[in-house]
């Protein structure tokens, strides 16, 4: 089997592959109500959902897991429970994704 041949059905091998369990635990909706932002335990991260368009828009990486999440009532500010046992809160612009603090 060449090389060019294996490497084409590895690449669908892994493509056909179901997509992770992410461990969604928490959920908040934006002020305007077209945008969730949800929590990925698994994932350490937050996913935009858009209402509006049916799909995710980007991934906010997280330094740890995240256990409950906050939003500010402008839809500004994110914050984020991390670090079951530190017990720290981060704060994210919902603009950026930038974790600010």
């Amino acid at each position: 089997m060449r090389a060019a041949t294996l490497l084409l059905l590895l690449a669908a091998a892994l493509a056909a592959a179901p997509t992770p369990y992410l461990s969604p635990s928490a959920v908040v909706a934006a002020p305007s109500g077209k945008l969730l932002y949800i929590t990925e335990y698994t994932a350490a991260r937050v996913a935009v959902f858009d209402l509006v368009q049916g799909k995710t828009l980007r991934h906010i990486a997280l330094p740890a897991p995240p256990g409950g999440i906050a939003l500010s009532p402008d839809g500004a500010t994110l914050y984020a429970a991390v670090g079951a046992l530190a017990g720290e809160v981060l704060v994210i612009s919902t603009t950026t994704g930038a974790i600010t603090a």
